[in-house]
């Protein structure tokens, strides 16, 4: 009876090992980019310690009429062309997405990552949370 348990548990441990090994194998095969969402200050101080960092506006052109964070490409989310023009952007560079309140600049950024963009930074609650925080915005766009 004893040997019988004993073998037993050896099946099941081999069995739960083997599964784990392959699940973390397969895991390590895919892309493992994950989207860092940061609060503004956080957003802001990152973008400025990032030389090559691409920072994305992806809300409507009447949107980003009332200014926009300094260095950033208008890309609005939603149309037809969306998906291609991400695609003319580098993606070994870090992208920073934002929107007004941070709902299409989350669907964006897991786009991104679809995409296989490597580094991925989302502005927590939009530029509405950037201004809040009294962070600047540039009219040059």
């Amino acid at each position: 009876m004893k040997k019988q348990i004993l073998i037993f548990l050896i099946a099941v441990f081999g069995v739960w090992a083997c599964n784990s090994n392959k699940s973390e194998n397969a895991s390590n095969l895919s892309i493992n980019t994950e989207v860092l969402t940061l609060q503004a200050q956080t957003f802001q101080q990152k973008i400025q310690q990032t030389p090559e960092a691409q920072v994305l506006d992806v809300r409507t052109p009447e949107e980003c009429a009332s200014g926009m964070i300094a260095k950033a490409t208008q890309i609005e989310y939603g149309t037809d062309d969306f998906e291609q023009k991400l695609n003319k952007l580098d993606k070994k560079k870090p992208v920073f997405v934002y929107c007004r309140s941070g709902g299409r600049s989350a669907k964006a950024a897991e786009k991104l990552k679809t995409l296989g963009f490597e580094k991925i930074f989302d502005l927590q609650g939009g530029i509405k949370s950037w201004t809040d925080s009294g962070l600047p915005l540039s009219m040059n766009h």
